[in-house]
């Protein structure tokens, strides 16, 4: 008897040991929350000046099919880009820098960063500074000391 009340026991254990595997999170992973085509929904950029004040922004807003399309194809480390039919292939690697997800996309020979912000099945940000940038408002070449690019993303596949 104490046998079998051992036996239930382990087989209790390895079931809910199982069961555990099974509904692991997917956010444990995060390259299958990436791996999957991405169309964008916006994009925003702040330029700061030296004092941390925003002096410009600027903005866009995309759709997922017609004139203003941007849409990334991530898969086992390699990206196809598409801008307005317009296609482009590169790489990206996924990394943890200072805590924070990070993409890291190589595409025509430039090489972007972004902060993974969030992310779940169909949505997704990413956050990029850069330092010392120069940009064009109203038709002139100005300096910023920083600039915060957000892009909002989603994936119409859930």
């Amino acid at each position: 008897m104490k046998k079998i009340v051992l036996l239930l026991v382990i087989a209790g254990f390895g079931v809910s040991a199982c069961k555990k595997d099974k509904t692991k999170s997917r956010k444990d992973n995060l390259s299958e929350y990436i791996e999957r085509t991405w169309f964008t929904i916006d994009e925003k950029s702040s330029y700061y000046d030296e004092a941390n004040t925003i002096t410009y922004e600027e903005t866009a807003k995309y759709e997922d099919t017609g004139e203003l399309l941007k849409k990334y194809r991530l898969n086992d480390g390699e990206i196809k880009f598409t801008e307005n039919s317009k296609i482009r292939y590169g790489s990206y690697i996924l990394s943890k820098s200072n805590g924070k997800n990070m993409i890291t996309m190589i595409l025509n020979g430039n090489t972007e960063a972004y902060e993974i912000v969030s992310i779940d099945d169909s949505l997704k940000t990413w956050r990029q500074e850069v330092k010392n940038v120069v940009y064009t408002e109203n038709g002139q070449e100005k300096t910023a000391a920083r600039k915060v690019k957000t892009v909002n993303l989603h994936c119409p596949c859930h």
